[in-house]
Protein backbone atom coordinates (compact mmCIF):
# COMPACT_ATOMS: atom_id res chain seq x y z
CA UNK A 1 0.00 0.00 0.00
CA UNK A 2 1.18 3.53 -0.76
CA UNK A 3 1.68 5.68 2.32
CA UNK A 4 2.82 8.96 0.79
CA UNK A 5 5.76 10.49 -1.04
CA UNK A 6 9.29 11.53 -0.24
CA UNK A 7 11.39 14.16 -2.03
CA UNK A 8 14.26 16.61 -1.69
CA UNK A 9 14.18 20.34 -2.29
CA UNK A 10 16.74 21.43 -4.90
CA UNK A 11 19.43 23.56 -3.30
CA UNK A 12 18.42 26.74 -5.15
CA UNK A 13 14.70 26.38 -4.41
CA UNK A 14 13.06 28.32 -1.61
CA UNK A 15 10.10 26.96 0.34
CA UNK A 16 7.90 29.35 -1.64
CA UNK A 17 8.37 26.90 -4.52
CA UNK A 18 6.57 24.38 -2.36
CA UNK A 19 3.21 26.05 -3.01
CA UNK A 20 2.29 23.79 -5.95
CA UNK A 21 2.66 20.51 -4.08
CA UNK A 22 -1.02 20.36 -3.05
CA UNK A 23 -2.52 21.62 -6.36
CA UNK A 24 -5.67 19.70 -7.20
CA UNK A 25 -6.21 18.57 -3.61
CA UNK A 26 -9.02 19.93 -1.43
CA UNK A 27 -7.05 22.00 1.07
CA UNK A 28 -9.64 24.71 1.80
CA UNK A 29 -11.41 22.58 4.39
CA UNK A 30 -8.24 21.54 6.23
CA UNK A 31 -6.77 23.04 9.39
CA UNK A 32 -3.00 22.63 9.73
CA UNK A 33 -1.51 22.02 13.19
CA UNK A 34 2.15 22.85 13.74
CA UNK A 35 3.64 20.37 16.21
CA UNK A 36 5.78 22.82 18.15
CA UNK A 37 8.03 20.17 19.71
CA UNK A 38 9.02 19.15 16.16
CA UNK A 39 9.53 22.65 14.79
CA UNK A 40 12.85 24.42 14.34
CA UNK A 41 12.62 27.42 12.02
CA UNK A 42 15.02 30.31 11.68
CA UNK A 43 13.44 33.47 10.33
CA UNK A 44 13.15 37.17 10.93
CA UNK A 45 11.54 38.35 14.15
CA UNK A 46 8.38 39.39 12.28
CA UNK A 47 7.91 35.92 10.76
CA UNK A 48 6.31 33.21 12.88
CA UNK A 49 5.07 29.82 11.80
CA UNK A 50 1.47 29.63 12.97
CA UNK A 51 0.54 26.98 15.53
CA UNK A 52 -2.82 26.46 13.80
CA UNK A 53 -3.65 27.80 10.36
CA UNK A 54 -5.54 27.35 7.12
CA UNK A 55 -3.58 26.44 3.99
CA UNK A 56 -3.47 30.02 2.61
CA UNK A 57 -1.82 31.21 5.85
CA UNK A 58 0.71 28.38 5.60
CA UNK A 59 1.55 29.40 2.02
CA UNK A 60 1.91 33.04 3.08
CA UNK A 61 4.41 31.95 5.74
CA UNK A 62 6.39 29.84 3.25
CA UNK A 63 6.57 32.72 0.76
CA UNK A 64 8.45 34.75 3.39
CA UNK A 65 11.31 32.30 2.81
CA UNK A 66 11.96 30.97 6.31
CA UNK A 67 14.88 28.66 6.92
CA UNK A 68 13.12 25.45 7.98
CA UNK A 69 15.41 23.04 9.78
CA UNK A 70 12.53 20.77 10.78
CA UNK A 71 8.77 20.97 10.89
CA UNK A 72 5.84 18.61 11.38
CA UNK A 73 2.41 19.72 10.23
CA UNK A 74 -0.75 17.64 10.57
CA UNK A 75 -3.85 18.52 8.52
CA UNK A 76 -7.35 17.86 9.87
CA UNK A 77 -10.84 18.53 8.53
CA UNK A 78 -12.29 21.72 9.94
CA UNK A 79 -13.94 20.86 13.26
CA UNK A 80 -12.05 17.57 13.53
CA UNK A 81 -10.42 16.56 16.77
CA UNK A 82 -6.65 16.84 16.96
CA UNK A 83 -4.37 14.07 18.22
CA UNK A 84 -0.66 14.07 17.53
CA UNK A 85 0.36 11.08 15.41
CA UNK A 86 3.70 9.49 16.27
CA UNK A 87 3.33 6.27 14.25
CA UNK A 88 1.84 5.37 10.91
CA UNK A 89 -0.73 3.22 12.69
CA UNK A 90 -1.86 6.20 14.79
CA UNK A 91 -2.15 8.23 11.61
CA UNK A 92 -4.29 5.56 9.90
CA UNK A 93 -6.67 5.19 12.85
CA UNK A 94 -7.07 8.91 13.60
CA UNK A 95 -8.76 11.87 11.97
CA UNK A 96 -5.60 13.38 10.47
CA UNK A 97 -5.74 13.57 6.65
CA UNK A 98 -2.17 14.63 5.78
CA UNK A 99 1.17 14.85 7.55
CA UNK A 100 4.00 17.00 6.21
CA UNK A 101 7.48 16.39 7.59
CA UNK A 102 10.48 18.52 6.62
CA UNK A 103 13.82 17.58 8.10
CA UNK A 104 17.46 18.47 7.61
CA UNK A 105 16.44 21.57 5.63
CA UNK A 106 15.99 19.77 2.28
CA UNK A 107 14.18 16.45 2.89
CA UNK A 108 10.39 16.12 2.97
CA UNK A 109 7.86 13.33 3.44
CA UNK A 110 4.12 13.70 2.99
CA UNK A 111 1.77 11.01 4.29
CA UNK A 112 -1.83 10.69 3.10
CA UNK A 113 -4.54 8.07 3.50
CA UNK A 114 -6.20 8.66 0.13
CA UNK A 115 -4.40 6.91 -2.76
CA UNK A 116 -5.64 9.50 -5.29
CA UNK A 117 -4.16 12.26 -3.14
CA UNK A 118 -0.81 10.43 -3.04
CA UNK A 119 -0.80 10.13 -6.84
CA UNK A 120 -1.65 13.83 -7.23
CA UNK A 121 1.09 14.88 -4.79
CA UNK A 122 3.57 12.65 -6.65
CA UNK A 123 2.75 14.30 -10.01
CA UNK A 124 2.90 17.75 -8.40
CA UNK A 125 6.31 17.01 -6.87
CA UNK A 126 7.68 16.17 -10.32
CA UNK A 127 6.11 19.34 -11.82
CA UNK A 128 7.57 21.46 -8.99
CA UNK A 129 11.06 20.23 -9.87
CA UNK A 130 11.74 18.41 -6.61
CA UNK A 131 14.54 15.85 -6.56
CA UNK A 132 14.58 12.19 -5.51
CA UNK A 133 10.79 11.92 -5.73
CA UNK A 134 9.54 8.50 -4.71
CA UNK A 135 6.39 6.87 -3.44
CA UNK A 136 6.54 5.63 0.15
CA UNK A 137 5.09 2.14 0.56
CA UNK A 138 4.71 -0.37 3.36
CA UNK A 139 7.81 -2.10 1.97
CA UNK A 140 10.20 0.82 1.43
CA UNK A 141 9.25 3.30 4.17
CA UNK A 142 12.12 3.16 6.66
CA UNK A 143 10.52 5.64 9.04
CA UNK A 144 9.41 4.05 12.32
CA UNK A 145 8.03 7.28 13.78
CA UNK A 146 6.23 10.14 12.11
CA UNK A 147 8.45 12.65 13.87
CA UNK A 148 11.39 14.67 12.63
CA UNK A 149 12.95 15.06 16.07
CA UNK A 150 13.14 11.91 18.19
CA UNK A 151 13.23 12.19 21.94
CA UNK A 152 13.53 8.43 22.62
Amino acid sequence: MNRGISFSFPEQMTYGGFSGIFDGIETDSLIWKNILSQCEVICGSDIKIPETCVYDDLLAFLRKEPYIISVKLQAYPEGGSFEECHTYEEFLSGGCKLILLICDVREADIYAKDQDVIETIYRNALKCGFENVRVLTDENDKRTRLDVINYD
